[in-house]
């Protein structure tokens, strides 16, 4: 077993244990300060594309050097600190259970009857407008979220660390951070964040994908619908605008048995999204603790998962 897999699981359980560290002390602050400084010169240049790839490849490059940096630093103090310094960022780059803990608190306000703090808890993690939505609304948004979000916060991180440890893990958080300030389809940044845009799909393609194995895994583990999971990934998961986050959203709406997608509201203009499982049942409060126990299962098995490859491939050839 290599460093980095031991490493990985290691932040993973204490990611679950810990959660994420306070907003100010997180390294993703850090990213996006360093995404506004840059920004605040290349966008001035005139090939707007180019700014746009110089703004990707030095936020990349400066993230994964300092990453290198502390951890070569770490190494001086002795092989224990270093193994210490990278299980810490390993922890500090997942967001498994910050994820889980967004939709927990979207569920409990609604199931008190609270809908005003459950608009108000879902705002925090959704970009649509949650001022006017009813609770099967807000449940839909926050089970939709925690779909989408499991991609970027959770799968895709845990097989870069497994890759290539801490350097790796920031490398990816840096793109995905990136694509979060600068990659939309608007006047500003149609140019401009193409390129950071265009690498958050790439880095996600696979990490998306294999979710056709684990998802349906855990949702029969889960007692859910393990079939419809898998026929709804395969039939309906490109239907959304997104290469990657379809597949998670149908996956979701299949294994859970409900209606994902339809009409939200983003800065006042409706925007009607493809509708995955139509037909189904609307979406519940108690089913946001369903789509967080999906969350779980799916990063754990893909924890295991990944290592056992890891571990398989390191193998030598030819021993029994």
């Amino acid at each position: 077993m290599t460093e980095f897999a031991l490493c990985t699981a290691c932040g993973y359980v204490a990611d679950l244990c810990f959660g994420e560290p306070l907003a100010r002390w997180h390294p993703v602050r850090g990213i996006g300060w360093l995404i506004t400084r840059l920004e605040r010169g290349l966008f001035r240049m005139r090939r707007r594309r180019l700014g746009g790839l110089l703004l990707l490849l030095l936020t990349v490059g400066v993230t994964c050097a300092a990453v290198f940096a502390l951890l070569g630093l770490a190494g001086l103090a002795g092989r224990w600190v270093r193994w210490g310094t990278s299980v810490a960022l390993i922890a500090m780059a997942l967001a498994t259970r910050d994820l889980v803990g967004h939709g927990a608190a979207v569920e409990r306000p609604l199931a008190a009857g609270d809908l005003e703090a459950a608009r108000a808890a879902l705002a925090r993690i959704v970009s649509r407008d949650t001022a006017t939505l009813d609770a099967m609304a807000v449940a839909r948004g926050a089970v939709e979220s925690l779909a989408e979000n499991l991609v970027d916060g959770s799968i895709a991180p845990l097989l870069f660390a497994l890759l290539g440890g801490p350097v790796a893990i920031f490398g990816y958080k840096a793109v995905s951070t990136l694509d979060s300030m600068v990659g939309y389809r608007n006047p500003r940044y149609l140019e401009f964040g193409w390129a950071s845009a265009r690498c958050d799909d790439i880095l996600n393609y696979l990490p998306a994908r294999s979710l056709f194995l684990t998802l349906p895994l855990a949702s029969r583990l889960l007692g859910e619908r393990a079939g419809e999971c898998r026929r709804l990934m395969w039939r309906e998961g490109d239907r959304n605008p997104s290469p990657n986050s379809g597949i998670p959203e149908a996956g979701f709406a299949g294994a859970l048995g409900v209606e994902l997608g339809g009409m939200s509201v983003y800065a006042g203009q409706p925007l009607d999204k493809p509708r995955l499982n139509a037909g189904a049942a609307a979406v519940q409060p108690n089913d946001i603790a369903r789509a967080g126990r999906l969350v779980y299962t799916t990063s754990f098995l893909t924890l295991v998962a990944g290592m056992a490859l890891v571990a398989l491939l390191l193998r030598p050839w030819g021993t029994p």
